[in-house]
């Protein structure tokens, strides 16, 4: 175990392949993300990658054909070179906290210091959030008492619907109320995991913010209506990405291969079904109170 132990630690990359969630490669990947950078996920199907890794350096492969073994070697290729070009860039959730380079060890010391000053200054937005939020509650209710223009609330209607993601079996619920497009999802669960917020059409595309009803996630993502209106596809990414909608678009116009994206794909097919219960009741709390799940 040393000698493993001792080769994560010094191998200039790393590359765990998570297919079939084998117990020994997630504790080999939890040590390295302790201690260094520089570190490429695979696995064959993408739910064997945790929610929270899926968006660092990844990649779901095949490898029974030759088209899939070269597209494999091409992506390999494209993610190494990144890497190298860019040596100091946290590439897992333990580097993005500690804001490591090469280790841990020039940010031990200070841990204690940054969350004193990191508390201080939460105390600090605290009081200036709760000074703010009746203006924004009320601002809010002004807002939404303003109505849309008779061609963009049709365009927010043709959102509308039940939307159904087999990749990665998510149920999304797409509703206009008081004129604003909200949405909400069981990503594979029969209950309620999260809601689009803070949306927006621009350019026929519906930009949104996504948090998870536990606060465990947060980000923002786009889809784009298909001519027939029958499907849904765009893309996401979380928060601290701090990427902005335009550059993820036109990004996601210009990438011709899946493998070269930087934020996380995703389709839609529109579903003719009722809405489920658990969409039912978010809407109807909304409905009463538009940031009941703020």
């Amino acid at each position: 175990m040393k000698d493993i132990l001792k080769d994560i630690l010094n191998c200039t990359i790393v590359v765990p392949d998570l297919t079939d969630r084998n117990p020994n490669v997630f504790y080999e990947l939890g040590v390295r993300h302790s201690l260094r950078n520089k570190t490429i996920i695979l696995a064959q199907n993408r739910s064997d990658i945790p929610f929270d890794l899926q968006s660092y350096a990844n990649h779901k492969y095949r490898w029974k054909t030759k088209k899939d073994l070269d597209s494999f070697k091409k992506r390999m290729k494209s993610l190494v070179n990144y890497i190298e070009a860019h040596p100091d860039r946290p590439d897992n959730p333990v580097g993005d906290f500690l804001g490591t380079k090469e280790g841990i060890e020039d940010t031990i010391g200070s841990i204690s210091t940054f969350i004193d000053r990191f508390q201080n200054q939460m105390n600090i937005y605290k009081k200036e959030s709760d000074m703010l939020k009746s203006d924004i509650e009320e601002l809010k209710n002004v807002v939404s008492t303003i109505p849309a223009p008779k061609k963009d609330l049709q365009l927010r209607h043709r959102f509308e619907g039940v939307w159904y993601s087999e990749e990665t079996d998510n149920t999304l619920v797409i509703k206009v109320v008081n004129n604003k497009i909200r949405g909400c999802y069981n990503y594979g669960h029969n209950k309620l995991i999260g809601h689009y917020r803070n949306t927006a059409i621009v350019g026929g595309i519906l930009r949104y913010e996504f948090e998870w009803i536990d606060k465990s996630y947060a980000g923002k993502g786009f889809e784009k209506l298909s001519k027939d209106g029958k499907k849904m596809s765009g893309g996401w990414w979380f928060s601290y990405m701090n990427l902005k909608y335009d550059i993820a678009e036109k990004h996601y116009e210009s990438v011709t291969t899946p493998e070269d994206l930087i934020i996380t794909k995703s389709e839609f097919k529109r579903r003719r079904r009722k809405t489920p219960k658990w969409a039912e009741v978010y809407f109807k709390n909304i409905q009463k109170s538009p940031s009941y799940y703020d």
